[in-house]
């Protein structure tokens, strides 16, 4: 798993994911989006769906799709970036979160369960024995999830999750 501790200065990370490095991380985690695309098509419509089953208190929550449809490509750009520009993704997410929290009311627990609704479309494309892929994206989602948490953890004016 990379974590912040793991970046140097220059924002290159110095641990690599199932023994491969940062690049070949990043081209097996773009042929899983390429091949979401190919089997799935517009993965939009079942994020959602994922999303909405594990916290259907939020229905209701984003009163356009435009909204919907920017949520997930902020997190979908997150997931994506994450591996290569860890520093930035967690700037993007403490400012994220904070607004979303203190501003917008959006629980924690909701903020991350965007992450592990998106992973879990895009494990539906990796084939049961490619325990590689599967390390790789269980990886990125756990990170995440936990940047998310950290970064919620000092909000106010919340309701209980």
């Amino acid at each position: 798993m990379i974590r912040k501790t793991d970046i140097s200065e220059t924002g290159d990370t110095s641990k690599t994911l199932a023994g491969m490095t940062v690049e070949q991380n990043n081209l097996l985690f773009e042929a899983i989006l390429e091949k979401a695309a190919e089997q799935l098509g517009d993965i939009n419509p079942l994020v959602l769906e994922k999303f909405y089953a594990l916290h259907p208190e939020a229905v209701g929550l984003f009163p356009e799709r435009r909204l919907e449809l920017m949520m997930i490509d902020q997190a979908l750009y997150c997931v994506s970036v994450w591996l290569q520009r860890p520093m930035e993704i967690d700037i993007l997410l403490r400012e994220t979160v904070d607004h979303h929290g203190n501003c917008l009311r959006v629980p924690v627990k909701q903020f991350a369960g965007l992450f592990e609704s998106l992973v879990a479309t895009l494990r539906e494309v990796v084939p049961a024995a490619d325990l590689v892929s599967f390390a790789v994206l269980d990886s990125i989602n756990h990170d995440l999830q936990a940047l998310v948490l950290e970064a919620g953890a000092h909000l106010r004016n919340l309701p209980p999750s």
